[in-house]
């Protein structure tokens, strides 16, 4: 029986689960600590295992000048494993079981890539910084670069978790990915009906009022792209798993980047989910237009799969 405050919960799509695990990068920050809460509420309400994990940066060139510089690097390790195993105590009742914890060396974004190589089924909680952080270098050095070159989906959170998810948004451009990012956002979220959209673009519009197409003809054009898009969006949630229950479509007309920023806002989403494709030479520097344009405009958290 569903308890007072809760939600019902869907039953779990079929199919191996999309993530096994989530990892929560931090550096004792506040946005960091509501990335970890976050991620204690993601372990509650999936029954997911959580760990906390810390990078302890080399000794810097000028440390060895210290008198005690030799032992700094230990005593920073002590202090950073102290930290984590007090953190870990705290989330442990939020997050319905006890939670691990790690320190590795090194720069932070190489530490955590090699870490990511070892967990395959990982999910990525990072914090984010607030809107001038992230208007200025997108997302900062190490979680920006993480963004691109991770293999496991990753979430950027900016809210505070006092709950889980209620208003979950799934990006659905039309190539395979979608079913993926469907079924993770179906684990992430099973309390929630999700809400997929798609954005129709009609890339010859433009050509065909100048070339004086008439606007019934247009119009007829727009409507079956929208139809198609609408075909989409059910074949996406078959493929996921999803009951007629489990979501709902939404279809707007644009670039995706603007109008999943649309609906987040009309919506008051607190999570969309969108896929990264790779660019080439672009991913050195790139994280791509749609994460890019919501991580630098919208409010809600962002959850970014490689696809």
């Amino acid at each position: 029986m569903t308890a007072p405050n809760e939600l019902p919960t869907r039953p779990t799509p079929s199919g191996p689960p999309a993530v096994d695990r989530i990892l929560s990068a931090t550096d004792f920050s506040a946005p960091a600590r509501r990335a970890m809460q976050r991620a204690a509420v993601l372990a509650r309400s999936t029954g997911l295992p959580l760990a906390l994990w810390h990078a302890l940066p080399r000794a810097a060139p000028w440390q060895r000048l210290m008198n005690d510089g030799d032992a700094l690097p230990e005593r920073m390790r002590v202090e950073a494993e102290t930290l984590l195993t007090a953190l870990a105590g705290e989330l442990a009742a939020r997050a319905g079981g006890p939670v691990a914890h790690r320190v590795d060396d090194g720069p932070a974004h190489r530490a955590l890539a090699q870490a990511l190589a070892a967990l395959p089924g990982a999910l990525l909680v990072l914090g984010a910084r607030g809107a001038g952080f992230v208007r200025r270098r997108v997302l900062g050095s190490t979680a920006e670069r993480v963004l691109r070159l991770s293999p496991t989906p990753v979430l950027v959170v900016r809210q505070a978790a006092h709950e889980p998810y209620r208003r979950v948004l799934v990006g659905v451009d039309g190539s395979a990915s979608g079913e993926r990012l469907a079924r993770l956002a179906a684990q992430l979220a099973p309390q929630v009906r999700l809400i997929l959209v798609h954005a129709v673009s009609l890339p010859f519009e433009g050509k065909l009022w100048i070339a004086g197409v008439g606007e019934a003809t247009v119009a007829e054009y727009r409507r079956r792209a929208r139809a198609e898009a609408l075909t989409l969006l059910h074949e996406t949630a078959r493929a996921a798993g999803l009951s007629d229950a489990d979501w709902e479509p939404r279809v707007g007309d644009g670039d995706p980047a603007d109008v999943l920023a649309e609906q987040e806002q009309l919506l008051d989403a607190d999570l969309v989910v969108v896929g990264r494709h790779a660019q080439g030479l672009a991913e050195s520097w790139l994280l791509g237009s749609t994460p890019q344009h919501l991580l630098a405009e919208g409010g809600a958290d962002l959850l970014v799969v490689s696809v």
